[in-house]
Formats: structure tokens, C-alpha cells, sequence
């Protein structure tokens, strides 16, 4: 009788110690669109506070006017993560909520992948001679199509993230459509979708031996739109606004575009103002943390009578930079990547970082790098994008000076 009395009070206990916990993470999760707001799909238009900080200059972090979070709504324990970072900034942030690798929108995607690959003659491709950099931008959702077997799906709208802007080909035949998906948890056949390089269409020869960073699997695919959906809403303020954003320079608005599984360094504030009044008018992304490129490969444009304390911070034009954890746009150069990115040809056509890269080796983009990273990945927690040799991501790691939470070289 004393041992069953003694199991019934231990599992009372415990009982009470996983509710205290549930009610801790949901109210961290409710925090987690501070100030209060409705979720993202169901606001399209520009949030008010956004406009006011837009107006006043009053920035976050010293010169943000937006923070967005690309998360998936299921990752409770990466978000819990990130709450925790942001009342150590104390400043909001708006999760967008990402879409998972087995979300139908993304059997969409990996099937007009397929059909372009099969259907376009061409082995490479060409931007529209409009394009050029600095000439009027015109919406993606507009752009002809015709020479392609499929568009494929892009968020349309904030209000309706799922929109297809065109469907797949009637031409396309079943085999086509299904040989271009695979599962992120089973074995890869020998038809995988691999990812592409530089301006062709179709990707590389796969085999055995590819490495991971090459195959073009439905949690790479999410990845790109779920980025899409960030700079989508990024690019409505060009659209609403009625600032002439052709100024440029530090004068422009910036918006932070964050992945859910990063650390920040402390005092981010003040070396992120600093560095900012050294970009030029006509910059596109500024990477505030990357990975495997030597971001210091091209000369500094920072002054030394600009560097705070003893971290050293320096602005570099970008090389190649890879990790898409923490970078910045303005509404200007959201818009003209939302018309890259959306290309069909181009679209999808490998991982999100691959592509951000050889826009910005190509000139197609204008990138700076902040060296040594203020923003990294602390990879403890399951990747949802490529799981690597130990299921936390690629073997790349960085560390910060002095972490928010505790990821730094002291640590």
C-alpha cells in the first residue's frame, strides 16, 4: 500500500512539473509576436509600428526598421531558443512561419523543377535584358513565362502565402512530375534532384558520392520559400511607400532576416551603427553572419577610425558567402531578389545560400559582409534543412566573442 501511495504522489509530482513546464513554453510562444499581433498570413498590409519606426528613424538594434524570424511554427524548442534571445536585446521581432519539407506546396515546387529541367532545351540560361542592375523594377508575379513548361509556386501575397502563380504544364507527364521528389527520410534514388551551378538549367550529374551541400532535397526547396515569404513582405514597403528609395545608403531602410537557431554577439547595437555609415547608396544584402567563404578575401571599405572597441568589426564587400542565419535587405533590393529568385529557370534550382552567392560573384547583386561574424549558428538542436554527418547541419562552426547565450570563444 506505501509503495503504491509512494507512485501515486510521484506521478502526481511529475505531472505537475510537465504542466508548470507547458505553461513556461506557451507563454514564451505568446511573447513571440511582441508586440501582440495577429500571425502573419492574416496581416497583409504593413505593420504600424514598422511605418512609425519607417518615419522616425527610432531603428532596432541601431538600424533596423523590421526583425523578421523564419521559423516553423512546430520547432517550439527553437523558438523558446529565440525568445530567449530576444529579451536579452529586448527588441521585437515578427516570426514568419516557415513551411515544412513535406508541405504539399513543396511537392509543387520539386515537380516544376523536374518539368523545367526535362522540357527546357537549353543548358543554361539568360537573365531578361531589362534587368540590368538599376533599371525599373517590375513585379515578379508579372514575368513571362512562356518559353518554360511551369512557373513555379511563389508566395503571391502575405495574405495568402500559398497562392500558385501558375500551375504545372499539362504537358508534363506523371513520371515527369513524380521523378524530381524525394523524401528527406528515405533513400535517395538514382533520379534525386541534385542542385545546379552558375546558369544552368539542369543540375549536376548525380552519383553516390555527392555530397549533401549538392542534393536539392524538399528541405532545401522549403528554405527558399519560406525566404521568399520574408522578402516578400520586405518588398511591400517599397511598394507602399512614398519615400523616393533611390537615395540609397544608410539612409535606406533595413530589414533583419533571421533563421530560429542563432546567437548574437553583445553589443551588436553599436557595432552595426558603425558599420553602417560606411555602405554605399546602391547596396542590396549585408550578411551579418556566413559561412564557408573567406569574407575577408576582398579589402575592407570600413575606416579603422570606424571599428568599435576590440572586436574589430570590418564591412567587406561580400565574396561568397554561404548561410542565409542572418542578413539584411531593404525594400529595393527585396523586391529585385523576389525577381531573381522567381525566375523559373532559376527558381529552386539549388539551396537558397548557393544561389544568393553566385548573384553576388556574378554582379547581379551588390553584397557586403560584416568580418568577424555578429550573428552565428550555435547548431545544437536538428536541422531542418541538411541534417549532416550528426543531424545538427554541416560540419561549419563559428563562434562570437561574447554570445547573448553563452556561444563564444570563452565558452
Amino acid at each position: 500500500m506505501t509503495l503504491i501511495l509512494a507512485l501515486v504522489l510521484l506521478f502526481a509530482l511529475l505531472w505537475y512539473l510537465a504542466l508548470n513546464d507547458l505553461a513556461s513554453l506557451s507563454a514564451a510562444l505568446r511573447l513571440s509576436r511582441f508586440p501582440d499581433r495577429p500571425p502573419l498570413t492574416h496581416n497583409p498590409g504593413a505593420d504600424g509600428q514598422t511605418q512609425e519606426r519607417l518615419a522616425s528613424g527610432n531603428n532596432l538594434l541601431g538600424v533596423f526598421s523590421e526583425i523578421l524570424v523564419v521559423s516553423r511554427p512546430s520547432r517550439l524548442d527553437r523558438r523558446a531558443t529565440m525568445e530567449r534571445l530576444r529579451l536579452a536585446l529586448g527588441v521585437p521581432w515578427t516570426y514568419i512561419d516557415a513551411v515544412s519539407y513535406d508541405d504539399a506546396i513543396i511537392r509543387s515546387i520539386a515537380s516544376c523543377v523536374t518539368s523545367i529541367r526535362a522540357h527546357t532545351r537549353s543548358r543554361r540560361f539568360r537573365w531578361p535584358v531589362d534587368w540590368d542592375h538599376g533599371t525599373s523594377l517590375r513585379n515578379p508575379s508579372e514575368m513571362e513565362s512562356t518559353s518554360f513548361p511551369c512557373h513555379p509556386p511563389t508566395p503571391d501575397s502575405l495574405s495568402t502565402p500559398y497562392t500558385l502563380l501558375s500551375s504545372i504544364s499539362s504537358d508534363a507527364s506523371p513520371s515527369d512530375v513524380q521523378s524530381g521528389w524525394v523524401s528527406d527520410t528515405v533513400g535517395l534514388p538514382a533520379n534525386t534532384l541534385t542542385c545546379a551551378r552558375n546558369d544552368s538549367i539542369r543540375g549536376v550529374k548525380f552519383r553516390d558520392s555527392l555530397p549533401s551541400f549538392m542534393l536539392l532535397t524538399p528541405g532545401k526547396l522549403a528554405c527558399w520559400y519560406s525566404h521568399l515569404i520574408a522578402m516578400r513582405r520586405i518588398a511591400e514597403h517599397w511598394q507602399r511607400s512614398d519615400d523616393d528609395l533611390t537615395l540609397g545608403g544608410p539612409a535606406l531602410p533595413a530589414f533583419l532576416v533571421l533563421e530560429d537557431d542563432v546567437d548574437m554577439e553583445q553589443g551588436i547595437s553599436e557595432q552595426l551603427s558603425s558599420a553602417w555609415t560606411a555602405l554605399p547608396k546602391d547596396w542590396d544584402i549585408v550578411y551579418l553572419g556566413h559561412c564557408w567563404s573567406d569574407e575577408s578575401h576582398n579589402p575592407a571599405i570600413l575606416q579603422a577610425d570606424s571599428i568599435v572597441d576590440d572586436q574589430k568589426t570590418r564591412l567587406h564587400p561580400s565574396f561568397a558567402p554561404r548561410c542565409t542565419h542572418a542578413y539584411a535587405l531593404n525594400p529595393r533590393s527585396a523586391h529585385r531578389l523576389l525577381r531573381h529568385l522567381t525566375f523559373p529557370p532559376f527558381a529552386y534550382s539549388r539551396a537558397l545560400d548557393q544561389a544568393l552567392a553566385w548573384l553576388i560573384q556574378s554582379k547581379r547583386v551588390k553584397a557586403f559582409s560584416l568580418v568577424p561574424s555578429l550573428v552565428v549558428q550555435y547548431k545544437v538542436t536538428e536541422s531542418d534543412i541538411d541534417q549532416g554527418a550528426n543531424g545538427t547541419g554541416s560540419s561549419w562552426r563559428d563562434r562570437l566573442a561574447n554570445g547573448l547565450l553563452g556561444h563564444s570563444n570563452t565558452s
